[in-house]
């Protein structure tokens, strides 16, 4: 079943997916589906929908949070499809390449630039993380963790408000993000989650806490 968070966005992330398909599109061909990795429910909605919830925390709503939301989806997905097991085909480089220039060019085109700074970072932060001390790479090694604290990031500075409370909310994003990754650190989330003073993002998180700590993700695809 999905989620109440996603239901709750269920419009907003219908047109995310549209902004993402209308800026993967090249002089008027948008079959990129040689590039477009499988995506279960959690990896389609999770991201943009925890950013849409604190940018309307932090007291903005409108057009930019859809278009950011959707450039950092397209940044995890990218970044899905560069490390794709066991190793990625040369196209499908190409092709997670593709995603990274196309949210650039969405941000510009959107009149958001002053956010490709932070995007362009959130992918260095990902691919330098993914080589280890020994010079080992591990595939999306802590990538889901450091998007969704990410998307906190980025939805603070659509608005104004609350800022005070922007580190509690990365705690809890640290948290989810490590969840999701499939480590069990629950205790640690639902307590980050007491941080928080917002009733609604109590409930929301609350149950996504819950869901992703029993393991209860919905592996098909969609």
């Amino acid at each position: 079943m999905s989620p109440l968070l996603f239901q709750y966005f269920k419009r907003e992330l219908e047109e995310i997916y549209r902004l993402m398909a209308e800026a993967l599109s090249w002089q008027g061909k948008a079959d990129l589906s040689f590039s477009y990795p499988p995506l279960d429910l959690w990896e389609k909605n999770f991201l943009p929908s925890l950013m849409l919830l604190y940018s309307r925390y932090s007291g903005y709503k409108g057009e930019k949070e859809l278009v950011l939301a959707a450039a950092l989806q397209m940044i995890f997905i990218a970044s899905l499809i560069h490390f794709l097991p066991p190793d990625p085909l040369p196209e499908e480089i190409l092709g997670g390449d593709y995603w990274y220039t196309r949210f650039l060019s969405l941000l510009c085109r959107k009149d958001l630039d002053v956010f490709l700074l932070p995007c362009s970072l959130l992918v260095c932060q990902i691919h330098m993380e993914a080589v280890g001390e020994d010079g080992l790479v591990t595939p999306l090694r802590r990538t889901k963790e450091i998007l969704c604290v990410g998307a906190v990031s980025l939805g603070a500075q659509l608005g104004g408000k609350n800022q005070g409370k922007l580190q509690a909310w990365e705690t809890l994003a640290r948290f989810l993000g490590r969840l999701w990754q499939g480590e069990r650190v629950k205790p640690e989330a639902q307590k980050a989650l007491e941080e928080v003073d917002w009733p609604p993002a109590r409930y929301l998180l609350g149950e996504v806490i819950e869901e992703l700590g029993r393991g209860e993700r919905d592996a098909g695809y969609s």
